[in-house]
């Protein structure tokens, strides 16, 4: 009777614990590898050859890429009173940092211009 085995978790972890199984068990192999990094090319391979020639199937193998930390920012909302109350500046940066882009001094210096200009004409009218 063949029982059917889940191991989880990154690639390394789940190839050692393939490893640790013993040869005479029956069972079938389900590996669910999840992780930043990309799996090795040849990861199926390995896997099917630790299975050659004992009791472990080898059935299949699901494979979840797990964002970085670090590549998504949450968006950080604002409410209504929050964003009237916020200045051009405030706002454009806000919106810099969730694009992923650094709203420097001279990108400031240069929205500031653009509203001086802005006010100058309001006032003219």
């Amino acid at each position: 009777m063949y029982d059917v085995l889940t191991i989880e978790g990154a690639w390394t972890e789940v190839y050692e614990k393939l490893r640790e199984i013993d040869v005479r068990r029956n069972c079938y192999i389900r590996l669910k590898v999840s992780q930043e990094d990309a799996l090795p090319y040849n990861a199926d391979f390995f896997a099917r050859q630790e299975c050659d020639g004992v009791h472990k199937r080898f059935c299949t193998m699901q494979y979840e890429h797990v964002a970085r930390r670090s590549e998504y920012k949450p968006v950080n909302t604002m409410d209504i009173d929050a964003f009237s109350a916020a200045t051009p500046l405030e706002i454009a940066t806000r919106y810099a940092d969730m694009r992923g882009f650094v709203f420097d001094n001279d990108m400031a210096a240069m929205l500031e211009s653009v509203l001086d200009k802005i006010e100058q004409e309001d006032r003219n009218q």
